[in-house]
């Protein structure tokens, strides 16, 4: 569970948010007009991402009785940003990968991204990890 929590989710979260937009670039790049534009699409996935996630912890995973003030707070603030964060540096990468396929005239090579990916996935993994230990050792003290 905490293996799957910590690098798992991390990868497949990250790689959900950004996926339409890679899919895009990789096939028709001229379908974007900037670096930035790229930047801001992958926030603004990792934005609806973070108001999915919310709406089924609000809703499904935590029972009503824990849906604190303090928990909503910190889960509409610190959450949000996490995935905003993360899923802007994807788009960073991916904004890197444009302006070089646009530069040369070529095809856009997404793995040249691979980086951004990685740095995404480990922010949110240590996030995660971070919840973890939060939840076992402090929480349950």
């Amino acid at each position: 569970m905490a293996l799957a929590m910590a690098v798992l989710a991390p990868v497949v979260e990250e790689m959900s948010k950004i996926v339409v937009p890679a899919m895009v670039l990789e096939k028709r790049p001229w379908r974007f007009s900037s670096a930035t534009e790229l930047i801001v699409v992958c926030a603004f996935s990792g934005l609806v991402f973070a108001t999915i996630e919310n709406l089924l912890y609000f809703f499904l995973y935590i029972p009503p009785e824990r849906l604190t003030p303090g928990v909503i707070l910190w889960r509409l603030s610190v959450c949000t940003l996490l995935h905003v964060s993360a899923a802007s540096i994807s788009g960073w990468g991916l904004g890197r990968v444009w302006h070089a396929a646009s530069e040369s005239r070529s095809m856009a090579e997404i793995s040249r991204a691979t980086g951004y990916f990685v740095a995404a996935m480990i922010l949110h993994g240590l996030y995660n990890f971070g919840a973890l230990v939060y939840a076992l050792v402090i929480q349950r003290g």
